[in-house]
């Protein structure tokens, strides 16, 4: 996990630095336009499928379900494929459209369309990454991410010494998801049986349990939402400000958000060992890793953050160039929201145990305030109201989920949870497993 933060953190850093010089401000602007674009039409149509891996699949494992949990991992890949393709359609669609509504030009629109097929290439990334957790082989993945960011720095500083422009920036993303999502891809496919999957190919079948289909629908709707607040900003903003405007916001969340991919990171991780926690019995466990990572995790967000507020200026100076030190004062407004968000690890337990109605509801909770603040603060403050607008939602989505949270924390045997068997509370004998889970015992 160390080595993926490293290289994702140094490898964003130069990609910033490098984009806004091929770039300049506007420019940078435009890339963000058309990256919030694509971003948010593959995010609502293509949702990917690493949490009903991570829960549901892991369930099936823990219960001796194998070619469940192989069926569940082939319908989440292949429909992440389908639904990237008919995304990249609506994408086509909309360049006809392009400059009217998103305020890019005609001479950019072919950057636009480009730039969709990031979205099929990185189909499969969110699921196969959650299968290398659940198989322990992460390090893996960071292999393929070192050669995905060195592949993607490597196009962007030859166009920058050839004087590029944007649909050169474009191809060197282009080039770059397409080592990271089919190296994932297959070494998904390789190292599946050190998760339990075995018989992957066995059969072609798709189909998976009611529950996990429930669980499905309330995942698209939670990362829906998310889609919405991570791309919805860039688009409401452009129509009160210029694509100068839209520069110096797109660079101070892309700071906040590099400081925010540790605490990802984390939260990836945690869910993971949550559900084998929680799929095992280890209730006790279970609670000593929240309050653990609750508390190491606050440590380092009192630290890191702590660190950007002083050091802001400089950074942005550094990575960006003095034409974007406006940027500052935006970090500065979206550092708190951020920063909660970050350092509250305990927000995915839920969605480890298989319950996703919290998690729908808390972001759902924290739409409304988004909504509601950003098209009141827009147009009166401008990029400032949408950074605002960024922090109310954090804010209020991480309150929401609080009471769930304490519930589960609460509980002192996993039987209270009727709709979510596990193999002991389906009075199966169980054995310690690969992974330390505790896997049912056949006959």
């Amino acid at each position: 996990m160390g080595a993926t933060l490293g290289i994702q953190t140094i490898g964003g850093l130069l990609q910033v630095y490098l984009s806004v010089r091929i770039l300049s401000i506007e420019g940078f602007g435009i890339l963000a336009i058309i990256m919030a674009v694509t971003g948010l039409v593959h995010g609502l149509i293509a949702i990917s499928g690493d949490d009903i891996v991570t829960s549901m699949a892991n369930k099936a494992v823990a219960e001796g379900k194998s070619d469940q949990a192989s069926s569940i991992l082939r319908f989440t890949m292949v429909f992440s494929i389908a639904l990237s393709l008919i995304a990249y359609t609506i994408i086509i669609g909309l360049g006809a459209y392009a400059n009217e509504f998103l305020r890019i030009d005609e001479a950019n629109v072919n950057a636009l369309l480009l730039f969709g097929i990031v979205g099929i290439l990185m189909s499969t990334k969110a699921e196969s990454m959650a299968m290398l957790r659940l198989s322990d082989c992460v390090s893996l993945g960071a292999a393929v991410t070192t050669a995905s960011s060195l592949t993607r720095i490597s196009f962007l500083a030859l166009a920058w010494f050839r004087d590029g422009d944007l649909i050169d920036v474009v191809w060197a993303y282009i080039i770059g998801a397409a080592v990271n999502g089919v190296g994932m891809l297959i070494i998904t496919v390789i190292t599946a049986h050190r998760a339990g999957i075995t018989g992957l190919f066995r059969s072609l079948s798709i189909r998976i349990p009611s529950d996990a289909l429930r669980f499905q629908f309330g995942d698209y709707g939670k990362k829906s939402i998310i889609v919405l607040v991570d791309n919805m900003d860039y688009i409401i903003i452009s129509q009160f400000v210029g694509a100068s405007g839209i520069g110096l916001y797109r660079v101070a969340r892309q700071l906040v958000d590099m400081a925010k991919r540790p605490f990802l990171l984390i939260h990836s991780a945690l869910l993971t060992e949550y559900s084998r926690n929680w799929f095992a019995n280890e209730l006790v466990r279970l609670r000593r890793t929240v309050f653990r990572f609750t508390l190491l995790s606050s440590l380092l967000g009192i630290l890191g953050f702590g660190l950007l507020t002083l050091f802001r200026q400089p950074i942005i100076n550094i990575v960006s160039g003095e034409d974007f030190s406006e940027a500052s004062s935006l970090v500065l407004i979206m550092i708190p929201g951020i920063a909660m968000a970050s350092v509250a690890v305990f927000t995915t337990l839920p969605t480890a145990m298989g319950r996703i109605f919290p998690s729908f509801l808390s972001t759902a909770a924290g739409l409304v305030a988004f909504v509601a603040s950003i098209m009141w603060l827009t147009p009166r403050h401008g990029a400032a109201g949408g950074a605002w607008a960024r922090t109310i939602y954090f804010l209020v989505a991480t309150a929401a989920i609080l009471p769930f949270v304490v519930s589960i924390l609460r509980q002192t045997h996993p039987a209270a949870d009727t709709d979510q068997p596990g193999p002991a509370r389906d009075g199966l004998e169980t054995k310690e497993g690969a992974n330390g889970v505790r896997w049912p015992e056949t006959t």
